[in-house]
């Protein structure tokens, strides 16, 4: 589970990317991504335009997927809760409790870069950059999947 704060910009195209190079490499039917918000800004709205303009560069498909919030029930849902940014760190620790069974981890503890938080094009514009760091860190999440799983 990709999670941001409005649910519009990096953590459906967390999710989008993700689902594309699982599909990519044959994994469509092991492994499943989503993603949400820490907050309910955008319920049921689809992925922010600038979001769709970059997927659509790179020939990324975003059917289906809609804004959604995060839930308790998700942190026992999923293996893992991948978080865009520290501030959405700490609000996932925050409702994480003793009987959540998920991982929680910064999208960039995934990646070899120099970078810690992706930064939200919804405010600074740079989709391009949302998406190379965003790819980064969801090709190096996959080979770490690939690693500790046993499909």
């Amino acid at each position: 589970m990709f999670v941001c704060l409005g649910n519009i910009c990096r953590s459906p195209m967390a999710e989008a990317v993700f689902r594309h190079l699982v599909k990519q490499k044959g994994l469509g039917d092991k492994i499943f991504a989503d993603s949400c918000g820490t907050a309910r800004y955008h319920i049921d709205k689809p992925p922010h335009e600038g979001t769709r303009a970059i997927l659509n560069l790179h020939g990324i498909s975003y059917a289906g997927i809609k804004a959604s919030q995060l839930e308790k029930r998700h942190l026992s849902e999923f293996d893992g809760i991948v978080a865009m940014d520290s501030e959405n760190l700490s609000d996932i620790l925050r409702i994480k409790n003793k009987n959540s069974t998920a991982w929680v981890k910064l999208l960039s503890d995934f990646s070899k870069g120099n970078w810690r938080d992706v930064p939200d094009p919804y405010y600074t514009g740079d989709f391009e950059l949302t998406y190379k760091l965003i790819t980064e860190g969801c090709e190096m999440l996959l080979e770490h999947i690939r690693n500790t799983s046993s499909f």
